[in-house]
């Protein structure tokens, strides 16, 4: 007689689905940084942690030299990133903190869909969501503070689904050190409150508070500490050339407003990408409304960066999709909310599946398996290369140019971008095929003029040394 064999629990697949999220998730993003030397954003964050870690302010020399990371983006909450450093120094430790906060928030989604759903059905969102293109996105290309943003937005969304005031509130705020934009986030969390009795005055507490936050820090705190006296990322112009301009016009020619929002068609491309894994179910929710700032200030925005697929944008976007998806199925008739439910978890774990197989270039955790067994030869030829002259910059030396390659040195080099530091760089490693002019052939002349001497060189990258180099110096140890 054989005794059957106990099932694994909802808490088992649970923590099962969190560690898997955390090891693809790592990989992905540890494979990327190998093969495609991403850095820059990196460069900055390890920079300034790595200050916090001595109890210094957060300067990166990768902004400008002697920038204050807090005069760029407010975002003090990544001193909490700290103490890994007194484990190991090394950038690699933010990649692995961000892929943990990324499995942390599946662990906050399971919950959330746990009172909305069957037990079964919670898992397979909790699958579609850590598997989703946005967050494969966000680990696949540096570190960003946005990343704390994830966990903590989810447990905001869900202290509101619980009717737990308290802990929305202790939430809220803690959004509000991620950076300087989650105060608009903040205010439409207590919109959303204020439409619920009893007590409506909470949620409009939570809107004040947004509101104070926000015009404290982007008009009094991060001017005070950055290095040009202002807060440099207003790109609205297509609006107004400030908040109440902009403003009036969205409300005077909403034609225009809307316009601006959906085109070009790089902006209407992410909308359906967004909502369609959740077969556009969730604005039944009011949930959705947190999804208005989130959405207006990037798609408003001149930035061409912002409206796309790539990088971390869409992140919390992502959050905010699933949550109240799974919100707007519960309020449907209980006739229909079960086979609704299915469908939309089905869709979403069908798409992160053949998403990852079939199209690496939204689903990144996609890229790296396909690459290494790829016979990518120039790829691998220029890491090579890359590595080679690496290797050839001293410990203890200043070195700029593409820091996305020389990201490879922050534990042991102070690097940056030319023209961003008054004193003369001991190297600097340059890309002929680079965007950036800062980096590329106008760069090259312009550092040979000034007296660099090329110490290697292939047909795409060049390093050279300053004549003035005499070795290793205090002054540019990280």
């Amino acid at each position: 007689m054989t005794t059957a064999q106990p099932r694994i629990s909802f808490r088992g697949w649970s923590l099962i689905l969190v560690g898997v999220t955390f090891v693809l998730h790592l990989a992905s993003s540890l494979y990327m940084r190998a093969i495609y030397a991403n850095g820059y954003d990196l460069s900055i964050f390890d920079q300034a942690i790595r200050h916090y870690a001595r109890f210094e302010a957060p300067i990166s020399m990768s902004l400008e030299q002697d920038a204050n990371t807090l005069g760029e983006h407010f975002s003090p909450i990544v001193a909490l990133a700290a103490p890994l450093y007194w484990i190991w120094d090394d950038p690699r430790m933010l990649l692995a903190l961000q892929s943990a906060l990324v499995a942390v928030s599946v662990l906050v989604v399971l919950r959330f869909a746990r009172r909305h759903v069957s037990d079964r059905l919670a898992l397979v969102f909790g699958f579609g969501y850590a598997l989703g293109w946005p967050l494969q996105g966000l680990t696949a290309f540096d570190f960003h503070e946005i990343a704390f943003a994830v966990p903590l937005l989810a447990l905001a969304i869900d202290a509101l689904d619980r009717r737990d005031d308290r802990a929305l509130l202790l939430w809220g705020i803690a959004l509000l050190t991620v950076r300087e934009d989650m105060g608009l986030i903040l205010i439409t969390l207590g919109m959303v409150r204020a439409l619920r009795t009893p007590r409506r005055w909470f949620g409009l507490v939570l809107v004040g508070i947004g509101v104070v936050a926000y015009v404290v820090v982007t008009a009094v705190i991060i001017p005070a500490l950055s290095v040009t006296d202002t807060w440099r990322f207003w790109s609205y112009d297509a609006l107004g050339t400030d908040l109440p301009s902009s403003v009036r016009t969205i409300v005077t020619d909403p034609v225009t407003a809307v316009r601006l929002f959906l085109t070009p068609e790089p902006k209407l491309t992410t909308l359906v990408l967004l909502f369609l894994p959740v077969v556009f179910v969730l604005f039944r929710s009011p949930y959705t409304l947190v999804l208005v700032p989130l959405l207006a200030a990037r798609f408003w925005s001149s930035r061409e960066n912002l409206w796309g697929v790539d990088f971390h944008y869409n992140s919390i976007v992502w959050v905010v999709v699933v949550l109240a998806a799974i919100h707007a199925v519960s309020l449907l008739p209980s006739t229909v909310n079960m086979s609704v439910a299915r469908v939309v978890a089905g869709t979403m774990a069908v798409m992160a599946v053949f998403g990852t197989l079939l199209a690496p270039s939204a689903f990144k955790i996609g890229t790296w398996p396909r690459v290494a067994i790829s016979d990518d030869s120039i790829q691998r030829d220029l890491n090579e290369q890359r590595t080679e002259m690496i290797a050839q910059i001293p410990a203890g030396t200043c070195a700029v140019g593409d820091t996305n390659a020389l990201s490879h040195l922050l534990p042991t080099n102070v690097i940056g971008i030319p023209g961003r530091w008054s004193r003369p760089a001991d190297f600097q490693l340059l890309d002929r095929a680079n965007e950036n002019p800062q980096v590329s052939d106008r760069a090259i002349d312009e550092a040979l003029d000034d007296g660099y001497v090329e110490v290697a060189s292939t047909e795409r990258l060049v390093l050279l040394r300053s004549a003035d180099y005499t070795g290793p110096t205090d002054g540019c140890r990280p």
